[in-house]
């Protein structure tokens, strides 16, 4: 019996994850209420309070159910290639975070709402800082590669070119999920970095 409860509460908490995520993506986090996720997913409030102390605990349980792209890209094995073609191992890289939005629907739906529809607060610092970190490893990685390809680049020039590839991506991710058909832009946002890539990999080994 302990077992079945144990289940039913998981089974509930999901529930509740799932509709707040879909009522987070169509109205925006400051607009949905806890009255509302409840009724939406047909339990009542004391269900969510028995789960989530208050809104930011529900929200950031949502976010903790996803890995946002450059999170995943920074976290991701390349393997040999790395030592043995840094350059198509940082276009392998810089297309990561796109083909995440692409084959991952819950990524897409979270990456959206943490994108465009969350008013950033106090309660929420902890979670801003985790995407602001991941972001920071997603682009150190970018670095170390363009560092291999050309190791005696000036810090500076490394530095600018991480800032700037990592700007390209964020900007292609943020407008794909502001379309209610992301493939095309994120076809298109590959084909981009592939020609980016191939033009700074050819400032970094003439640079210097």
């Amino acid at each position: 019996m302990v077992r079945r409860t144990k289940e039913d509460a998981a089974a509930t908490r999901e529930q509740l994850l799932d509709t707040a995520e879909t009522l987070f993506l169509h109205q925006g986090v400051g607009r949905t209420s806890l009255h509302e996720i409840a009724s939406a997913a047909g339990l009542t409030r004391g269900a969510i309070y028995w789960h989530f102390k208050d809104k930011a605990d529900l929200y950031c349980a949502m976010m903790d159910r996803a890995t946002l792209p450059c999170e995943q890209a920074a976290q991701a094995i390349i393997g040999q290639r790395a030592s043995s073609d840094p350059a198509a191992a940082l276009r392998e890289l810089a297309q990561m975070p796109l083909q995440r939005l692409r084959n991952d629907a819950r990524t897409r739906r979270v990456f959206c709402i943490a994108m465009h529809r969350t008013e950033h607060n106090e309660e929420l610092a902890p979670l801003r800082q985790r995407q602001l970190d991941g972001v920071a490893r997603y682009t150190q990685r970018l670095r170390q590669l363009m560092a291999d390809i050309h190791p005696t680049a000036p810090p500076a020039t490394l530095d600018a070119a991480a800032l700037g590839l990592y700007a390209l991506v964020d900007g292609l991710l943020k407008h794909a999920t502001q379309m209610d058909h992301p493939d095309p832009v994120l076809t298109a946002g590959e084909r981009a970095l592939e020609i980016y890539v191939a033009g700074l990999t050819g400032y970094l080994v003439c640079s210097g």
